[in-house]
């Protein structure tokens, strides 16, 4: 499970911004990178199919005066709609998902409960979130109302505060930058039994205003070379 970043489906879609607002490191890869108040933002994914680039799916992306993203429409699953707290913290989604979050703040941990009709096969989920003196997030795991943590995830950073790292079970990321501190490629490499099976490299592309433009996917799996596999396109 990609995560952040397949749970970026649907987290990384809920407009992943400063660790005070959605709880989770800022580095997205969705629709951080806005500069500027940009109202919407249509997303278009290709994959390459026998040689030929096609397109996949489309998805359209909504904010508001503030640069919260309050809908999303995709061509493969249905319409979302986002609420927040005045804190800026996502509240309910309803859509595909219909989830509802609270929050609870314990010193430097914070509790987030999610109920949710899909995530956590129909139970209450609880993201218990982990902060280092620089109030950076070391560490999120993640439970059910029943039974042991399902997963965890650990962070690391470089020296300019940026996320350098993610470790979880079964998936280490590595993140690098530009000098204006955008992502510009992120390594992912899947393992099992601490062995890397495969490994998914994204290269980002910016434009003049330093807007992310474009995703270019390259797969490579354990003794083959790296191939070409899908792009994503945006526009403003």
């Amino acid at each position: 499970m990609r995560i952040i970043l397949l749970l970026a489906t649907t987290m990384i879609a809920i407009n992943i911004a400063a660790q005070n607002r959605n709880l989770q490191p800022e580095y997205s890869l969705k629709d951080k990178n806005i500069k500027g108040k940009i109202a919407l933002i249509k997303e278009t994914q290709y994959r390459v199919v026998n040689n030929d680039t096609v397109v996949f799916k489309t998805t359209d992306y909504y904010y508001d005066a503030k640069g919260m993203l309050t809908k999303t429409d995709d061509s493969q699953l249905s319409t979302t709609e986002y609420w927040y707290d005045t804190l800026g913290r996502i509240t309910e989604t309803k859509g595909f998902s219909n989830e509802k979050y609270t929050y609870v703040q314990n010193g430097p941990v914070t509790i987030n409960r999610i109920k949710s009709n899909y995530r956590c096969q129909q139970e209450d989920c609880y993201y218990k979130y982990e902060y280092n003196p620089a109030k950076q997030l070391i560490a999120y795991h993640i439970f059910q109302d029943k039974g042991a943590p399902k997963e965890e995830h650990l962070y690391t950073y470089n020296a300019k505060g940026k996320v350098a790292t993610i470790k979880t079970l079964y998936e280490n990321i590595a993140l690098e930058y530009n000098a204006n501190g955008d992502v510009i490629k992120e390594i992912s490499s899947s393992l099992k039994s601490d062995e890397i099976t495969n490994t998914t490299t994204y290269e980002y592309r910016y434009d003049a205003t330093k807007n992310w433009v474009s995703r270019i996917q390259f797969n490579q799996f354990a003794g083959s070379t790296k191939q070409a596999c899908c792009v994503i396109k945006r526009e403003f």
